[in-house]
């Protein structure tokens, strides 16, 4: 598909990402270095989890809700559909308090 974002993301250990889905957008993740673990909230309710180190990577739909917890230092690259300025990323995203 079409990118139209393309951002480097550095978040710090311990720190928590997303807890949100997105009406129409979608990305892939791939992490440079670090470690990470996602969360995807599954079709029956529940969540899957996965561990995610470098040269990983994971593709998130539109309508999934999603959150990432950092277990180290990580750096990531972030390929979005949609554009990512700051009107544009809050209209469609929906918050939602996947993990704490």
């Amino acid at each position: 598909g079409v990118f139209r974002s393309i951002m480097l993301i550095e978040s710090k250990k311990g720190t928590v990402r997303a807890n949100h889905w997105h009406k129409t957008d979608s990305h892939i993740m791939p992490l440079i270095s670090g470690k990470a673990r996602y969360y995807e909230e599954t079709q029956a309710g529940g969540l899957a989890v996965s561990i995610l180190g470098p040269g990983d990577s994971v593709f998130t739909p539109s309508i999934v809700p999603h959150a990432m917890e950092f277990l180290e230092d990580t750096l990531m690259v972030v390929c979005a559909k949609n554009e990512r300025d700051y009107d544009a990323y809050m209209a469609d995203t929906v918050k939602l308090q996947i993990i704490v």
